[in-house]
C-alpha cells in the first residue's frame, strides 16, 4: 500500500510537470551545461598539413583584432589577448610546442562576441584564426567557435581560454596524430 501510494505520487508530479512543460531531461541539461562552462569548436577553412606543423616548436599570436568593433570592443579584445597568453603559457601546450626553435604565429580576429545574460540564452566568441609561418607563408585557417552556457564563466577571458585550448588540441591532432588517437 505505501509502495503503491508513493508510486502515484511520482506519476502525478511528473504528469503535473510534463503537462506544465517543465521537463525533468531538460532541467537536467540545463543545468549540467551551467556546471560544464565554456565550450568551443575549431572549424578548418584552409587546413594545415602535419609536414608544415612539424618545425615549429612555438605558438606566438599577433595582437588581437576586430574588423567589427561595435561586437569586439577592446575590453574584449584585451580580455581574449589575456585568456590566449595564460593557455600558451600552459603544460598541455607546452608537450605539444615547447618553445624555443621556430614559431607559427595565430593573427587572430575577434568575429563575433556576446556575453551570456545571466539566465537564459548563450555566451559568444567566435575568433577567426589565421597561420602564418615566420617567412609570412599562410599555413591554414581556421574558424574558433565559442560557446558558453555556463552561469559561472562569463567573462570574455575565460571564452577565450577554452577556444585557445581547442586551438591547441586541433593543431596537436594534425602535428602529432599518433600521441592525440587521431
Amino acid at each position: 500500500m505505501r509502495t503503491q501510494r508513493a508510486l502515484f505520487c511520482l506519476m502525478g508530479t511528473t504528469f503535473i510537470m510534463c503537462g506544465t512543460g517543465c521537463n525533468p531531461v531538460s532541467m537536467a541539461t540545463s543545468g549540467y551545461k551551467a556546471v560544464k562552462g565554456a565550450n568551443a569548436h575549431v572549424y578548418s577553412i584552409e587546413a594545415p598539413q602535419q609536414a608544415d606543423l612539424t618545425g615549429f616548436e612555438s605558438l606566438k599570436f599577433t595582437d588581437v583584432t576586430t574588423d567589427v568593433s561595435a561586437v569586439c570592443p577592446i575590453d574584449v579584445l584585451m580580455a581574449v589577448r589575456s585568456g590566449m597568453q595564460e593557455v600558451l603559457a600552459n603544460e598541455e601546450t607546452k608537450k605539444v610546442f615547447p618553445g624555443g626553435g621556430k614559431s607559427l604565429t595565430l593573427d587572430v580576429t575577434c568575429r563575433f562576441y556576446k556575453q551570456k545574460p545571466t539566465i537564459g540564452k548563450e555566451g559568444r566568441l567566435d575568433l577567426l584564426v589565421t597561420l602564418v609561418t615566420p617567412e609570412g607563408r599562410v599555413l591554414g585557417r581556421v574558424y574558433v567557435e565559442g560557446i558558453n552556457e555556463s552561469m559561472r564563466e562569463t567573462k570574455p577571458e575565460a571564452m577565450a581560454k577554452k577556444n585557445t585550448e581547442k586551438l591547441v588540441e586541433y593543431l596537436k591532432k594534425i602535428k602529432m596524430p599518433k600521441e592525440s588517437g587521431k
